[in-house]
């Protein structure tokens, strides 16, 4: 295994597909990450049908055969889980196992608790903004981009809205916009649900 590609027993391998893709994003919610790959999923959906407390629609990814979606594989502290279960609240945590260049590699993801699925909720603007300067970020193919620019949202008109906004604007930045290093490539192989 190359060493880049190790990661201490202290380190976790974390697949993010909804808005935790854009690095900035997720650096902004735990002490420490770091981008390792872009990862392909098949035979699953990105969808916005997860029902959110605001009542939006939030990403999970249905089994869809046949359908190609993509993530972010990201390496965290191990000590920084209990905070992410708190943030993915309405997820239950997936371990999964990956192709990370040749080599099989543990790590785990969030799908979304089957009672709180209802297809006909929409995102709100920034929230499928946040998905989609992720997916921009990240290179992914320029389908799955159109897939997500042409996906409907509603505008959030909270008072607390305000906040969610302008978590969108450090990721408009420039050098924020694409990725500026190579990734590794890798595909998700298996769920242990």
């Amino acid at each position: 295994m190359n060493s880049s590609m190790r990661h201490p027993a202290s380190q976790v391998l974390y697949l993010a597909y909804g808005s935790n893709l854009h690095p900035q994003r997720l650096g902004a919610r735990l002490s420490r990450c770091t981008l390792v790959a872009r990862v392909e999923i098949a035979d699953r959906r990105l969808d916005f049908s997860k029902r959110s407390r605001d009542g939006s629609g939030k990403c999970t990814l249905t089994e869809l055969p046949g359908h190609t979606s993509f993530g972010a594989l990201f390496q965290i502290p191990a000590d920084q889980i209990p905070l992410l279960d708190r943030i993915e609240g309405g997820y239950q945590r997936l371990s999964i196992g990956l192709d990370l260049d040749g080599q099989r590699q543990e790590g785990f993801t969030y799908l979304a608790e089957p009672a709180l699925i209802k297809t006909t909720l929409l995102p709100f603007d920034w929230y499928l903004a946040l998905v989609t300067q992720g997916a921009r970020y990240l290179g992914f193919p320029r389908h799955y981009q159109q897939q997500l620019a042409t996906q409907p949202s509603r505008q959030d008109l909270r008072p607390e809205a305000e906040l969610s906004y302008q978590q969108m604007a450090p990721l408009d930045h420039p050098d924020h916009r694409r990725c500026q290093h190579e990734l590794l490539e890798a595909k998700l192989i298996d769920w242990r649900i």
